[in-house]
């Protein structure tokens, strides 16, 4: 069952969870994001809620873009969702340093693609239904 949403909502989710990530650590160093629960607790829910947009793209959506290591970044999703007290916060460090700026500009690229594919088709012509029309009297053959 559709929940109504479509691939371009995901996207917007991925992109507003990356884009809240990167103001959370905004000014930040490492040390200071290990001394500081809220803003561990903040990144850690935003890249959960990344991983599970995600999840929820197309499988053809996906297949768009092979830069991105789709299965990774979701199953980052799980370990973080699952693993409650086993979090390495160094890898999520890492992740957000080294990954999430890539990933954006990976999202945003999709972003126009979709929205680029979606004006074409809005714009294609569609062809007419109107079916052929029939002189009088040559309906029916005696």
């Amino acid at each position: 069952m559709s929940n109504g949403r479509r691939d371009t909502d995901y996207l917007d989710d991925m992109e507003h969870g990356i884009k809240k990530v990167i103001t959370h650590l905004e000014g930040l160093d490492k040390e200071q994001f290990l001394r500081d629960e809220w803003t561990q607790d903040a990144v850690v829910r935003n890249i959960e809620i990344i991983g599970q947009a995600a999840k929820e793209l197309s499988e053809s959506t996906r297949e768009m873009c092979p830069e991105v290591d789709w299965k990774k970044l979701m199953g980052m999703r799980d370990r973080l969702a699952h693993g409650y007290f086993a979090i390495n916060l160094d890898v999520v460090w890492n992740t957000v340093q080294e990954d999430l700026p890539h990933l954006l500009v990976q999202v945003q690229g999709l972003q126009k693609q979709l929205s680029a594919d979606e004006t074409e088709r809005q714009e294609r012509p569609t062809p007419s239904r109107v079916p052929p029309q029939r002189n009088k009297g040559q309906d029916y053959e005696r």
